[in-house]
């Protein structure tokens, strides 16, 4: 996690892909730095993968005053607003630095000790609080907009 922001977390599997043991582990972090209580709630918008969906997440959560809301399956591309109005952005910042730190430093290789600095860099460029605001608004989740999907939004697509 070499210069990574202040608090970041880093956690990897085996296989690479998430698993419910990272979630846990990123569940902890959230509700350490965000403080949700049962007085105090807080949603978090998830995709449905099954790492969120364990009996251990939703008991914690419920625990720890966090609502969890998940997207019906194949529907992130629309109604995701981190899909809709940042990922674009930020894995465009990324490759942009990853290239010129491979510029300036011909013959290396980016190894794990270096993402976390990248990522930091890349992560600072791309998250601005309008694309924030722009991701809630364009998916219709805030303010409530249940016009914002046509019936052809919903037909399938081969």
């Amino acid at each position: 996690m070499n210069e990574a922001p202040p608090g970041a977390i880093g956690v990897c599997t085996p296989s690479g892909w998430t698993d419910s043991e990272c979630f846990m582990r990123w569940l902890n972090h959230f509700t350490f730095i965000v403080k949700p209580s049962k007085k105090d709630k807080h949603l978090i918008f998830l995709d449905e993968h099954h790492s969120h969906k364990t009996l251990e997440a939703v008991t914690f959560c419920r625990e720890n005053g966090i609502e969890l809301i998940t997207f019906p399956p194949h529907c992130t591309h629309k109604m995701q607003p981190l899909d809709v109005s940042f990922f674009k952005g930020l894995k465009a910042a990324y490759n942009a630095t990853a290239d010129g730190w491979m510029l300036s430093n011909k013959g290396r290789r980016i190894t794990f000790y270096e993402i976390a600095g990248l990522f930091s860099k890349a992560f600072l460029k791309a998250a601005t609080p309008e694309k924030a605001v722009h991701g809630f608004e364009c998916t219709g989740l805030w303010p409530l907009n249940k016009q914002i999907f046509s019936e052809e939004d919903f037909l399938h697509q081969s």
